[in-house]
């Protein structure tokens, strides 16, 4: 009995030290993944996200494609069909309704933003607060060079160049090829994983594909109903530009937190240019405007969404601005579902044997009662 429970004994501190060397092990590969994954990142972020883009894309046309299949009961390729060509005729119906009427008013817009500098100069000048800040800024030319620099960059991002259709070209048939066959691609990258491991790795792409997919719709639904909120409350203000400056809010949502309070600014120095009396009442939409969709709409929309803490998201935008610039703040969101995802199902369920929501399953990471 002495011997066999020796043996026990053992046994089990082998079996405890195996487990110890798999979690450090596995500890040392995610890191080394995500070490390897920042340098490509870093060296490549422009193909990189690009591809992240594609990739993007192809999950919300395979979410349209999914539906139409199940409403429809199609086959998936005329599925496929129906959710691009509704998708292209929605595009399509923007343009010929709004695109004229945004275009000029986007052109109006670049034209009166560095004119509103001297007005915003003339209205601090009448405080002491105003004054000091002024003597700490750079002077009124500097201020106009800086600003019209920063509308001729903006405005060739939104033209219709070579290099940005060439852009959409590539993510649109990246999203399709990937929409239109998925196990296509699934399977190959599950086959770089032992045999025993691949099962496991098929649920981690279906979570990674669940988690963006749900981010996705919960951002297109936010961000069409604030941007017409916006575009709405504007115009019944009576400031000029409505309908672009609720665009641009719309637009800018996709980036949360950030996209917000970069797209009040051009609003309340247009409203400068109009009337300053109206600045703060264009303050007061943008707040009650984002309150609105902060306490009705999101939560809503989360229910069959993700929730995102608003502390790390901001954290990782930061993160992101000093290493990858602005296509790393636009795309920073869904890279942290991604990094979510991974460590719940690779670390929280794989190494520390916890049970977790995974994010997207239930639209929070919160732990399984």
């Amino acid at each position: 009995m002495a011997e066999r429970s020796t043996h026990e004994q053992k046994k089990a501190a082998v079996e405890s030290h195996q487990l110890a060397l798999r979690s450090v092990l596995t500890i040392l590969g995610v890191t080394g993944i995500v070490v390897i994954v920042l340098y490509l990142l870093r060296n490549f972020a422009s193909a990189l996200l690009l591809i992240f883009a594609g990739i993007l894309f192809g999950i919300f046309l395979g979410g349209l494609t999914n539906l139409a299949m199940r409403w429809l009961r199609l086959p998936r390729w005329l599925a496929l069909t129906v959710a691009t060509v509704a998708l292209a005729g929605a595009f399509a119906l923007f343009i010929f309704v709004a695109g004229p009427r945004v275009a000029a008013q986007t052109q109006q817009l670049s034209r009166q933003l560095p004119d509103s500098i001297p007005a915003l100069q003339k209205t601090l000048r009448r405080y002491d607060w105003g004054r000091a800040l002024l003597g700490n800024l750079p002077s009124l030319d500097q201020i106009h060079f800086s600003m019209v620099a920063l509308i001729g960059s903006v405005t060739q991002v939104f033209s219709i160049t070579a290099e940005m259709i060439g852009a959409i070209v590539f993510i649109f048939f990246v999203g399709l090829y990937l929409a239109a066959s998925p196990e296509d691609y699934m399977r190959p990258a599950l086959l770089l994983l032992a045999a025993e491991h691949r099962a496991r790795g098929r649920e981690v792409f279906e979570a990674l594909g669940r988690g963006l997919g749900r981010w996705l719709v919960g951002r297109f639904v936010t961000m069409v109903s604030l941007g017409a909120l916006t575009a709405l409350a504007l115009w019944l203000l009576g400031i000029p530009l409505a309908l672009v400056l609720g665009v641009i809010a719309g637009l800018l949502l996709f980036v949360p937190y950030l996209g917000a309070v970069a797209a009040a600014i051009p609003a309340l120095l247009v409203a400068l240019i109009d009337s300053p009396a109206k600045v703060l009442w264009v303050a007061c939409i943008y707040i009650a405007v984002h309150g609105f969709e902060g306490y009705c709409i999101t939560p809503f929309v989360q229910r069959r969404a993700v929730a995102l803490p608003p502390a790390l998201l901001l954290s990782v935008q930061l993160l992101s601005a000093s290493l990858f610039g602005l296509a790393g703040v636009v795309f920073s969101t869904p890279l942290v579902v991604v990094a979510i995802v991974l460590v719940q199902m690779l670390y929280v369920q794989g190494v520390l044997g916890e049970k977790v929501a995974v994010l997207g399953e239930h639209g929070t990471g919160e732990a399984k009662r």
